[in-house]
């Protein structure tokens, strides 16, 4: 990989954020920790996990969600979906900035 997958993040993100109550309500319900105290990569993995699994289709959610940048959206479409994600983690008080920094972004 060239680059850090930036629009599969902003993606699960995305979904998260669609689906956040059903994602976690299984989580609880499993016994599992909040998603939203992993480190970026796993809770990526978990939310691609869980659409996987709700998914009609697996592989072209699998593509669909880790397809390169500028595939299908446009840049007003990117940016539209990285300012609805950023005020979703917001609310639980994460910022860019500490994304950004965390030790999954370095990785």
């Amino acid at each position: 990989m060239v680059r850090p997958p930036y629009a599969t993040v902003l993606r699960c993100y995305s979904l998260a954020e669609e689906h956040w109550e059903a994602i976690d309500g299984e989580a609880a319900l499993q016994g599992r920790i909040s998603l939203l105290t992993l480190p970026i990569n796993r809770f990526c993995n978990a939310i691609i996990r869980w659409g996987v699994e709700h998914s009609k289709e697996p592989a072209k959610f699998v593509f669909e969600m880790e397809k390169p940048d500028g595939a299908s959206a446009s840049d007003a479409e990117l940016e539209r979906e990285a300012q609805q994600n950023a005020a979703f983690f917001s609310a639980f008080g994460v910022s860019a900035a500490s994304i950004k920094d965390s030790p999954a972004s370095t990785a």
